[in-house]
């Protein structure tokens, strides 16, 4: 089989029906298959994407746990299951707006074999689907990039095509860190550059149930710090003058929130202990004073 797209969602009611909308209506010339790795969500999305299935049982295989796994053992698990020459990957509930997307990038990956993944630019849009942004890519990343590029950013997930079975296994590391994208592409640039093509193939969407997002800067630098220590333990010392300045610097982000964090508190408490004070002694001078027993000799 020449491709598997790779779909993981977990309780993406609201956007899974697009996500595979916009993958079904790919105009290609060869067979592929869509795997979709669906982590028991709590909402109606295994039904959605059960009745997809139902309605194309030739080209939809489903994943379906029962129970939840977490989001890196349900890529992996579904990453093990595709078939294809290559894999295109794409989570529940982002979506792809180009419907030559695929072709484009087959035939990229066909015709340049030094390559061993290729990926877009992509919209940003809101959990309504209204555009935020026109561009994600940053423009020093829309270029061939290499291993090293990748250390400071991965390219977008809902945007990648990449050749399969370069990869046979996981460190378990892998199950600690959010963003196994950046991982997974760190791995495959082992064995070769990544390249742009310059088109806008997808959005990408930024809502309140997203994993990274809209998590805090304290949650970002954290996984940051801990994907950065992992790829100083993938790539050895080819990558240490990058790696390292990285490391150090989430450290010291770290190291600054903690303090605002400690501040914040010492305010606080500061802050309750006045208040505190105060209505005690609001409480005493409210108080009427006894009278005095005894009264003047006459």
């Amino acid at each position: 089989m020449k491709l598997s797209v790779l779909i993981i969602t977990y309780n993406h009611e609201k956007f899974i029906a697009q996500a595979l909308d916009g993958v079904l209506m790919q105009d290609v010339d060869f067979d592929f298959e869509i795997v979709i790795g669906e982590d028991f969500s709590t909402d109606n999305t295994r039904q959605i994407v059960s009745e997809y299935q139902r309605r194309h049982p030739d080209k939809i295989r489903l994943l379906l746990p029962e129970k939840n796994i977490g989001a890196n053992r349900n890529f992996i698990a579904t990453y093990r299951a595709c078939r294809g020459a290559y894999v295109a990957m794409l989570e529940g509930d982002d979506f792809w707006a180009d419907p030559m997307k695929l072709r484009v990038q087959a035939a990229f990956l066909d015709e340049n074999p030094q390559f061993v993944m290729c990926f877009t630019d992509c919209s940003v849009v809101n959990e309504d689907g209204v555009l935020t942004d026109q561009v994600r890519v940053p423009e020093r990343m829309k270029r061939t990039i290499s291993q090293r590029d990748i250390t400071f950013g991965t390219p977008p997930t809902l945007t990648v095509m990449f050749r399969n079975h370069l990869i046979d296994s996981f460190p378990k590391e892998i199950y600690r860190i959010v963003n196994v994208d950046m991982f997974l592409s760190c791995m495959l640039t082992e064995f070769g550059d990544a390249g742009y093509i310059d088109n806008k193939t997808a959005c990408y969407r930024v809502h309140g149930g997203g994993i990274w997002s809209l998590h805090s800067g304290e949650y970002r630098a954290r996984n940051n710090l801990q994907i950065r220590k992992m790829l100083l333990m993938l790539c050895g010392s080819k990558h240490r003058d990058v790696l390292v300045p990285e490391v150090a610097g989430y450290y010291q982000a770290l190291l600054s929130l903690y303090r605002e964090e400690r501040m914040l508190i010492k305010l606080f408490l500061n802050y309750a202990s006045y208040a505190l004070f105060r209505l005690r002694n609001h409480r005493a001078f409210g108080q009427k004073r006894r009278p005095r027993t005894g009264g003047l000799r006459s």
